[in-house]
């Protein structure tokens, strides 16, 4: 056992047994290297990470290796989930020192936690190219004990390179005819694989914010070359190997550039984030695969990452005993078993045989092929079910249990939109119950923490846990009939405007500097989540429309205001802030409605918002406060009755699903 035992992330306690003499990311760690004037290897990695768990079964279970590293380095393990924020700080040294990036993430550092050396996945012993871990540390260290005055001048330097670019120089200086959309567009598609659908030569992302914007641009504003590249888009997360076809959800992403091979983890953010994609699909387009893909992915959400006290897992390792994604294919031969006589017919519509969907010698990805005959439907659904029956028996991958409250924050949003859009009031529950959990084990007061404060809390503070807390508590609450949890929304959001802005930059990540260097950062562009700035322009937005807070809306053109150009200039990594920006651009579509919630015509009338298409829409269901938005709207008596506002025109109040339902058409 090494410091690491009771650990409260499941993937530092995978890391317990070993015999490194691993810290935690503390003071403590930091303070031993410097007192044994050794050079610290800080290892950051995450549960569902594949080669995460090849890096710890091979280099650092290597006799060696290990007594070397003991014996020369403070050795220090970071779940990415838990600190992301440590995670960002030395991602983007590494970056800076062209050292590269991903995970695992490699760091070697002198004492104060300024790295010079490291990079992602290193075996246990030389191979492919890569040189053994035994061999990097043993170089570094040569060049910690000969180049210490060098290794000193680093820090400068890079504090110096990351400090620079948290002041543009120039900002955007948006014109009043609003966002340059066309020539966001035309840069997309320079990027885009008309071939397969998505951006790139290489590996596939979903990039589904991307995507969401570019549907909304084509389907809203009538623009077809941004309708096309969204259809493309969303077609290859329906076809492509991405998707888990037999039990729903979507994996992180695919290796291939033709979407047929997934990297097997899947995480929360992605549910959240392609699963609304998907829903504004199905709504925008009326297709039933992107109808039947959304409803899947909800089911997954709902039953596979569902925590017992309430909320959503991180993640679903790649990984089982039996190898990477074992779980999720199969050979001809076990297909044929599990499906039964009509099996040889709904193979080729499912990608088992097909060489493009061979993850490793024999082994299949189950792929919903595209033009599937309407006469061989009954029978792929049918396979699909014996399929799940048969993969139920599997040992399953591991669940990532660590509560992430901005994952969870989407999550939330996710489901929110799914029970309206599905029809399906027990995820809406599941939404609500998931911000209660926030609001129960998370906060404190307007203080946001990023995991649960009875398992020690996160520190610093961050902004886009408590930007994605707002906007899920107002959507959320908003659904179910919640005031209170508008609310606490209203107040974290007043609370956001001080505590995480700075006069320099604006808005920053952290409420205070982080390790190594001491910054705050300034994120503009998405990462695996959206950006901390989009998310806080969306949640502030979305409060102002509620509540008419003018400080609020100050604020919020102010920090629109000092932008820089970059954003605009590279829209595929700054999708969700362009995003935010555009709906800043546009009156959402305002659905409230009023009396008495046990009205049997309460839920009826609720159920029917969510199944057109109007991005942004705002729902205020059985909600009762001193709200701007509810001016007016007041039902008498046991009466209940919904006002549709659009485009700054609201229409007499209904009483009837039906009359609702013809308003929203």
């Amino acid at each position: 056992m090494n410091r690491l035992s009771g650990s409260r992330s499941p993937y530092l306690a995978l890391h317990a047994d070993q015999e490194i003499d691993w810290w935690p990311y503390c003071d403590d760690a930091l303070q031993e290297a410097q007192r044994r004037e050794c050079p610290i290897l800080l290892s950051i990695g995450y549960m569902a990470c594949h080669w995460c768990h090849v890096m710890a079964h091979e280099a650092f279970s290597d006799e060696k290796t290990v007594r070397f590293l003991n014996e020369h380095y403070v050795a220090i393990k970071v779940d990415r989930e838990e600190l992301p924020e440590i995670d960002a700080s030395y991602m983007s040294a590494m970056n800076a020192l062209g050292m590269g990036g991903g995970w695992p993430l490699t760091v070697i550092a002198s004492p104060d936690g300024t790295p010079f050396a490291g990079g992602t996945y290193f075996p246990a012993s030389r191979r492919h190219g890569l040189p053994s871990l035994h061999d990097v540390l043993e170089e570094a260290l040569g060049a910690w004990n000969s180049e210490r005055d060098e290794i000193a001048a680093l820090r400068s330097t890079v504090r110096d390179h990351l400090a620079s670019r948290l002041h543009p120089a120039s900002p955007a200086g948006i014109s009043q005819d609003g966002l340059p959309v066309q020539e966001m567009i035309d840069a997309v598609s320079r990027s885009e694989d008309r071939e397969h659908g998505g951006f790139g030569t290489g590996a596939k992302f979903p990039h589904a914010e991307l995507v969401d914007l570019l549907l909304t641009w084509g389907v809203r504003d009538g623009r077809g070359d941004a309708r096309e590249i969204a259809h493309r888009g969303v077609d290859a997360l329906i076809h492509g190997g991405i998707r888990d076809v037999v039990a729903g959800g979507m994996h992180r992403y695919t290796i291939d550039p033709a979407w047929h091979i997934p990297h097997f983890e899947k995480m929360l953010y992605d549910q959240a984030l392609i699963g609304r994609l998907l829903i504004h699909a199905a709504q925008a387009w009326r297709t039933e695969d992107n109808r039947i893909a959304a409803n899947d992915l909800a089911a997954c959400l709902a039953h596979r990452f569902h925590l017992p006290g309430g909320g959503f897992a991180s993640s679903l390792d790649a990984d089982t005993a039996a190898g990477e994604g074992a779980f999720y294919t199969w050979t001809v031969e076990e297909f044929r078993n599990a499906v039964g006589k009509n099996a040889d017919l709904v193979a080729p519509h499912l990608g088992i045989g097909d060489p493009a969907c061979e993850a490793t010698s024999g082994r299949f990805v189950v792929t919903w092929k595209r033009d599937i005959p309407e006469d061989c439907l009954a029978e792929v659904y049918f396979a699909l079910g014996n399929l799940a029956e048969a993969r139920s028996s599997r040992p399953g991958p591991a669940r990532g249990e660590l509560f992430i409250v901005d994952w969870n924050a989407l999550g939330a949003l996710f489901m929110v939109e799914a029970g309206l859009f599905l029809g399906n009031e027990w995820y809406l529950e599941l939404a609500h119950e998931t911000c209660s959990r926030i609001l129960r084990e998370a906060t404190s007061g307007v203080l946001v923490h990023h995991t649960p404060i009875m398992d020690g809390g996160a520190s610093p503070l961050r902004l886009l846990d408590a930007a994605l807390v707002v906007e899920a508590l107002i959507r959320a609450g908003g659904a179910v009939g919640d005031g209170r949890a508008i609310e606490r929304a209203y107040a974290i959001a007043r609370d956001m405007c001080t505590r995480f802005r700075t006069r320099e930059q604006g808005f920053v990540d952290t409420d205070v500097p982080v390790p190594p260097f001491q910054l705050q950062q300034t994120t503009h562009a998405d990462q695996s989540t959206p950006s901390p700035v989009a998310a806080a322009f969306r949640a502030l937005d979305l409060v102002i429309r509620v509540t008419g807070d003018a400080s609020i809306k100050a604020v919020l053109e102010e920090e629109r205001a000092r932008l820089p150009k970059d954003v605009f200039r590279d829209p595929i990594s700054h999708a969700s802030l362009i995003a935010a920006c555009d709906a800043m651009d546009h009156l959402p579509r305002e659905i409230i409605i009023t009396g008495n919630m046990r009205n049997p015509f309460f839920s009826p009338l609720r159920l029917r918002v969510g199944h057109g298409f109007s991005p942004n829409e705002i729902l205020l269901a059985g909600v009762e406060g001193p709200w701007e938005i509810l001016e007016g709207r007041e039902t008498p008596g046991d009466l209940v009755r919904a006002f549709v506002c659009e485009g700054g025109v609201c229409s007499p109040p209904v009483e009837q699903p039906t009359d609702l339902e013809a308003l929203l058409r």
